[in-house]
């Protein structure tokens, strides 16, 4: 009969099974900490999320960061001011479309014949045909004879020096007209007498400079023109010096190429 000694029991008989019990303990506890692992991570990434939109860092003024970042770029060399353009002036325009235009038209009256001198009375118009005001005009007329060197004294006469402001006229609007009567004088033994006929003749020639001023600066207007007693032709009649003194009124005149076209 066998005995209790005798009996081999299996392997693992009549043990406590403690291996899956530590097994799954184990399992709990890798789960336990990736769960763990999983709700810090959570909590970071909240928490970073939050950091984004207010920065914990401490706040710095942002004017000395930035000049920090100044001072560390290139230098340039600092741009030269744009000049200042100029505004136009009125003279420019003194442009001549809004500046003063004198044009003149000689009218001769009579014509008076005497043993010493000779006196041509006329009247000047004077037409502002410009867009801007004359001022201070004044006109200044000389007589000489169409013999000779005529056009070397009425050049004289047309470059000579006038002050400027010393006109009589204060001032002739854009579009007006203004008359002025003036006569001019001159000896006998001072003009370029000419014989026709038999005759001594005269052969006038008047010569009428004006000038004024604009907002641009002085100006000039110049005429010259032939007088002589009206023929009904394209012709005129010269003066005749005798007898004396004579009186003649029946006059026209005649343009001459001389002229002075408004310079300024």
């Amino acid at each position: 009969m066998a005995t209790e000694d005798n009996v081999v029991s299996p392997p693992g008989a009549g043990e406590p099974r403690s291996g899956g019990l530590v097994f799954a303990l184990l399992a709990g506890l890798a789960l336990a900490a990736l769960a763990g692992v999983l709700i810090w991570r959570r909590r970071a990434t909240a928490t970073r999320l939050h950091e984004g939109a207010e920065p914990a860092l401490e706040r710095q003024d942002p004017e000395p960061a930035m000049a920090k970042i100044a001072d560390a770029l290139p230098r340039v060399a600092d741009a030269a001011p744009e000049p200042a353009v100029a505004q136009p002036a009125l003279t420019g325009l003194v442009s001549t479309r809004f500046a003063p235009r004198l044009e003149i038209a000689l009218t001769p009256l009579r014509c008076t014949v005497g043993a010493e001198d000779v006196t041509i009375e006329f009247e000047v118009e004077v037409f502002n045909s410009g867009k801007a005001a004359a001022r201070a005009v004044g006109a200044d007329a000389i007589l000489t004879s169409g013999a000779g060197d005529q056009g070397a004294e009425i050049g004289r006469f047309f470059e000579r020096y006038v002050p400027a402001g010393s006109g009589r006229i204060d001032m002739i609007e854009p579009l007006t007209r203004v008359s002025v009567r003036h006569q001019v004088v001159a000896r006998r033994d001072q003009l370029q007498l000419l014989s026709a006929a038999g005759r001594t003749v005269l052969v006038p020639i008047v010569a009428v400079d004006v000038r004024y001023s604009s907002s641009g600066g002085p100006r000039q207007s110049g005429i010259s023109a032939l007088v002589g007693r009206e023929t009904g032709a394209d012709r005129l009649a010269p003066i005749p010096m005798e007898p004396v003194p004579r009186v003649y009124r029946n006059l026209a005149a005649r343009p001459l190429p001389q002229q002075v076209a408004d310079a300024g």
